[in-house]
């Protein structure tokens, strides 16, 4: 019998399946059902029903079952594809309202089963993903996403490994998902094993992203529409006029120069009074509160012969940064065409465009607005004042102080991005049988990327243009440049599936297949300076002898021959197996460890996954508590072919000479033995669902090992390189991952569920041939160590701030400066811990300071649903996180006249004081703004992500099927002892950059509104 577990009452029209077989009946109006299965056999029946969660339920020689189906809510399915599967994922069929890209529905919705974090609050600026943990040091260790069995990438090649594209933007990351609504989203996927069908890709995890499709012949229409505003992005507190006049004052003793500033004479007679005595806050100046639009149709239907899905969508915002914005137009077709009974085919065709007006952002741009604004000082206006002291349009130029004018970027500079992406695919299937098909997909996509920048002269100081070598060979006034890309990516991929058995007691499924990827990459790059005006903007009138242009061809191909059977033994021993045999165009020639088939180079990836459903063994039928129980394990070996294009071959490139001459130059010195990293995962989990299958329990336990690390070797100095590629040492990752969720209230008009999931890794290097070694990035130093994780911050340990002489005369500590001399620390310096207990502070001192990897992250939130009005939070969190701020480690330095923050109020000023801020001396000879601990910091946070009201209105007019008003508002607050803007940030997605807060856009508050309609 089938009943409504909301209310109680028998429910007609359920379908009842037995697995395995065409053996199926329908519910009457009692919710009665009737099959004939044999005692003999332990059928698995599905019950399915319209408006339902589908279940599994093993009968175990029972001859009476009673299932309670529950109504579907924003909850996650209760049983997915792979309940009845060896392999598993985390499996997602839900949107979150107001996401503008479908990064962002990753994130948030599948936290906990995978390690999510922001770039900036750029719009659909992308996230950093890592699955399970850390599995390379300097190669992409991002996850390979796979939609609609298509390979989505980023365009642009990655530098120095890691997946960075080149832009000449500082501080934009290319996002390719950026390109795909979230509207068109059906179903998106974290595979946890069975990857190793994906081979040499899937070292960094597989996350598989399905649109939507048509299902049924009927008409179908969905109108979305919604428009929000965003809160402009939390600053660091800043010192105001007066606070940093005395500053200054603090400093120029220091400069010893005498140098004459306008803004220390208060004589307001003066006719520069007025230009350096105001009380300017840069960031309002710069920031602003931003709009955002999005629209969107889709039409889905057909008939007997072909199923159609279109869908058309416009999203704007404009950006929280004055002068910049984001829009994106996307178009969609999917079709499903029934060409004979035995072939069918899916034919779709997509295209996507994005463009941006942008500026840099970050700390490692001196053309940022956003950090320009920071260490500007607030005496200074953006504007200029006329004689009679009235301010008017015209902007300031560069101070007196040598720091440029933000504004002169936001409204006279350019930069300009647009990124486009065309897809055509063809997947026809023919069916020899209703037990065996033959099918292939062939797709083709094509990216192109447009960028321009201009940096005006007016406005903006000039800068010393230096070499390689650090030599001056010129001085830049104007700047202008541009990039183009273009990448294509053909994939073939034919596999044949076969259903070798097919009955109650046993079924095996055979797919096995070829898949040929080809990318070809053309890329072209130039720059220029000193156009003569700023009204001339092309490369071309740029000074020939500054100018730089450059340009890459690189083509890279891959084959690979799969094969994966799936076994079910009495519906709950199962068994999947498969194994992937790949080669590449960037494997050495003579790579280690590959197997020799036809003068090439091969990798084999082979994976076993079992599982066992314990509720179908006939003692578990009493177990009333229990509906299902599965327990499962596997081991995965895959790779990671993102080894740099010519690693393997040695040769030349030109260099430059001064800007007066050209030459050749060594670049690489090829080796042969180059190969694929190897991550091996084994996998053991456990998924539950329990009191009437209204909780559900996924844990799982992984440990993976990394082998082949793709790593720079030390050459000699006379080969006039100073590294090469090779494959050396070992990396380990285990930890685990929970999720919970069950159906708190179930009731006819009230309905609530909630959520909770924990991840946790631990990532540890196991080897390293030729020992530790350390990576400088922006300021920070991240130490590379055995028996350490991954991306661990090396510096100094401070003990304080030494508050009179007598305390440092005890101390008696130095530090060498660049000539060789002992300089004493003096009192009002950082004092250091001297590990080394020599009396000197060096490097010999620096110790552990930081690891950036989190102790857990996840997500929990509930939804309550009254009729038709649901309300719904999420919360993020990430708890034991490290962080370099190196933002604040720039503003609170009191090393130059840049502005700073308000903590240096608090600096040491008088013998006796105690503080935890040093005092402030120009150029910071005693190095108390070193790389220390004084920067890191607990960016631990907990963040109400999105805060959601919906109401589905009970009115039916005719012609329409629903009609949905909701409201949202994201990131309403965050808990966190984090100094910086923002706790959550990736700077980049390189394994050694995490936990470095550049100081990009921080993410805000917004809020949304929005109408959903259904024709």
């Amino acid at each position: 019998m089938v009943v409504n577990s909301s209310t109680g009452e028998p429910f007609a029209g359920a379908r009842v399946t037995v697995v395995g077989s065409r053996t199926t009946s329908m519910t009457g109006d009692d919710g009665v059902f009737t099959l004939a299965v044999a005692d003999d056999v332990d059928a698995l029946l599905r019950i399915e029903a319209p408006g339902f969660d589908a279940q599994l339920l093993p009968l175990r020689g029972l001859h009476e079952v009673h299932v309670r189906l529950l109504p579907s809510g924003t909850a996650e399915v209760t049983y997915d594809d792979y309940a009845h599967s060896a392999s598993s994922a985390a499996v997602t069929t839900k949107k979150r309202p107001a996401t503008v890209a479908t990064d962002e529905n990753v994130a948030m919705l599948l936290a906990g089963d995978l390690w999510a974090q922001s770039h900036s609050g750029l719009d659909a600026g992308g996230h950093a993903f890592f699955v399970r943990g850390l599995h390379s040091l300097n190669m992409q260790s991002q996850p390979l996403f796979v939609v609609d069995g298509q390979i989505w990438q980023s365009q642009l090649p990655s530098l120095g490994g890691g997946g960075e594209g080149i832009s000449l933007h500082e501080g934009y990351f290319t996002n390719p998902l950026a390109l795909l609504s979230p509207d068109d989203i059906e179903r998106i996927e974290v595979l946890k094993n069975g990857t190793a069908i994906w081979g040499a890709k899937a070292a960094g995890g597989v996350i598989l992203i399905t649109t939507k499709r048509s299902r049924n012949m009927a008409t179908e229409i969905e109108v979305n529409l919604s428009a929000g505003i965003r809160q402009q992005g939390r600053s660091l507190p800043m010192l105001g006029a007066a606070d940093y006049r005395i500053l200054a004052s603090d400093l120029f003793p220091s400069l010893g120069s005498g140098l004459g500033v306008g803004f220390l004479n208060d004589d307001a007679n003066t006719t520069f009074y007025r230009a350096n005595h105001n009380e300017t806050d840069w960031q309002s100046v710069v920031g602003r509160t931003s709009a955002s639009q999005n629209y969107g149709i889709a039409v889905r239907g057909g008939d007997d012969v072909a199923l159609y899905a279109f869908s058309l969508g416009y999203a704007r915002g404009d950006g929280m940064l004055r002068g910049t914005d984001f829009d994106r137009l996307n178009l969609r077709f999917n079709s499903d065409i029934e060409l004979t009974k035995r072939l069918k085919t899916r034919a779709d065709i997509a295209f996507a465009q994005v463009t941006r007006n942008i500026f840099d952002d970050g700390i490692f741009s001196e053309t940022s607005p956003r950090y320009m604004g920071y260490v500007k000082s607030p005496l200074y206006n953006a504007r200029q004042f006329d004689t009679q002291g009235r301010l008017f349009d015209r902007l300031s130029d560069v101070d007196e102080l040598g720091v440029g004018n933000p504004m002169a970027i936001i409204e006279n500079a350019e930069g300009k991005t647009k990124n486009y992406r065309f897809t055509a695919l063809l997947a026809p299937t023919y069916l020899f049988s209703d037990r065996l098909s033959l099918s292939a997909l062939v797709a083709h996509s094509w990216d192109k990327i447009k960028e321009s920048a201009f940096i005006p002269d007016f406005g903006l100081p000039e800068t010393e243009l230096l070499n390689a070598q650090g030599d001056w060979y010129g001085t830049a006034r104007n700047s202008v440049s541009s990039l183009m890309t273009r990448h294509s990516t053909l994939t073939l991929d034919l596999h044949a599936d076969w259903n070798i058995l097919n009955h109650q007691f046993s079924i095996l499924n055979l797919t096995a297949g070829l898949r040929y990827l080809n990318d070809t990459f053309e890329g072209d790059y130039g720059q220029g300076y000193n156009t003569g005006s700023d009204n001339l903007r092309s490369l071309s009138v740029t000074t020939s002898s500054l100018r730089t242009t450059d340009g890459t061809n690189d083509d890279r191909r891959s084959v690979s021959w799969y094969a994966q059977a799936d076994y079910s033994l009495k519906n709950r021993y199962l068994l999947t197996a498969s194994l992937a045999l790949e080669t590449n165009s960037r494997f050495g020639s003579e790579a280690d460890g590959s197997l020799r088939i036809g003068g090439v180079a091969w990798a084999l990836f082979p994976s076993v996954d079992a599982a066992w459903i314990v509720t179908g063994e006939r003692f578990m039928r009493h177990a009333s508590g229990i509906n299902y129980l599965k327990l499962h394990v596997g081991y995965d070996l895959t790779g990671n072919d993102d080894l740099p294009a010519g690693a393997t071959r040695t040769y030349f490139g030109s260099i430059g000479y001064a800007g007066l001459a050209k030459g050749l130059a060594m670049e690489n010195v090829g080796n042969d033995n180059l190969k694929w990293e190897r991550t091996g995962t084994l996998t053991a989990g456990i998924d539950m669902r329990l009191l009437s299958n209204r909780l559900t329990v996924r844990a799982d336990y992984f440990r993976s090992v990394t082998d082949d690390l793709l790593m720079r070797k030390q050459l000699p100095a006379d080969y006039g390189l100073q590294s090469y590629w090779t494959n050396d040492g070992r990396l380990q990752n285990e930890g685990f991952e929970v999720s919970l969720s069950g159906r708190l209230i179930d009731r006819r008009h009230w309905q609530m569920n909630a959520h909770l999931s924990v991840g946790h890794y631990k990532n540890e290097v196991k080897r390293l041939t030729d020992g530790d070694f350390t990576t400088d990035v922006l300021g920070a130093r991240v130490l590379t160590s055995v028996g350490r994780p991954l991306g661990v911050f090396y510096g100094f340990r401070t003990v304080g701030v030494f508050a009179d002489q007598q305390e440092t005369d005890r101390a008696n500590l130095g530090t060498i400066d660049a000539t060789g001399r002992r300089q004493a620390f003096a009192a009002g310096d950082i004092h250091f811990a001297d590990l080394r207990a020599d009396g000197i502070i060096d490097e010999q001192d620096m110790d552990v300071i930081g690891d950036p990897t989190p102790d857990i992250y996840g997500s929990f939130g509930f939804d309550l649903t009254w009729k038709g009005l649901t309300f719904d939070a999420l919360f993020t969190y990430s708890l034991g996180n490290d962080a370099y701020n190196a933002l604040r480690q720039r503003l609170e330095s009191g090393s130059s006249l840049s502005n700073q923050t308000e903590s240096l109020l608090r600096r040491w000023t008088a013998d006796g004081q105690v503080t935890d801020m040093p005092r402030a001396v120009y150029g910071d000879p005693m190095g108390n703004s070193r790389f220390s601990d004084r920067w890191i910091e607990d960016a631990s946070y907990m963040k109400l992500r999105q805060l959601s009201l919906s109401y589905d209105l009970p009115i039916r007019p005719r012609l329409i099927q629903g009609l949905q008003l909701w409201a949202s508002v994201e990131n309403l607050f965050t808990l966190t002892r984090y100094l910086g803007a923002d706790p959550e940030f990736s700077y980049a997605t390189s394994i050694l950059t995490q936990g470095i807060d550049a100081g990009l856009m921080p993410q805000s508050r917004s809020y949304h509104f929005g109408v959903k309609l259904n024709l």
